[in-house]
């Protein structure tokens, strides 16, 4: 009996993530289309960065609210078809975006859930990404 070979079909990856040289320090970079299906993509990369890096749960978990707000907020204001998160060990950020400060305005509940979780957060012009220090996370703080 003969049997038919399988073809497979190329697809477009939706999602990449990679560790990258950015300047001279290496960071994580996660580039995904800005859809709701991609938030859970999102709070993996983070989840498995952090815990790769060894920078905790809490930490971890306040994180991936923070980048489900900041990209729902992305999505909701239709900024950008893709979006990206980069963690940067050796600055000691997590940055996401495209993201102008109107779509993330003062007093709206992404902004709040944010404000709440970490002390210090930027908005770097230059890439256009909301950065947030990875040690101003209030919880980790609130613990130790």
């Amino acid at each position: 009996m003969r049997r038919e070979p399988r073809v497979r079909a190329q697809t477009t990856p939706w999602a990449k993530a990679a560790p990258v040289a950015e300047g001279a320090t290496q960071s994580y970079r996660l580039e995904i289309g800005a859809g709701a299906a991609s938030l859970s993509t999102a709070r993996l990369f983070v989840r498995a960065v952090i815990g790769t890096l060894g920078l905790g749960d809490e930490l971890a978990d306040d994180l991936k609210l923070a980048v489900s707000e900041a990209l729902t907020a992305l999505i909701t204001a239709g900024a950008a078809p893709r979006a990206v998160v980069v963690i940067d060990p050796d600055a000691r950020t997590l940055s996401v975006g495209p993201l102008r400060p109107s779509d993330l305005p003062e007093g709206s509940d992404g902004h709040e859930i944010i404000a709440a979780l970490f002390d210090r957060v930027s908005h770097d012009e230059q890439t256009s990404r909301l950065v947030i220090p990875l040690d101003a996370s209030r919880s980790a703080v609130d613990s130790g």
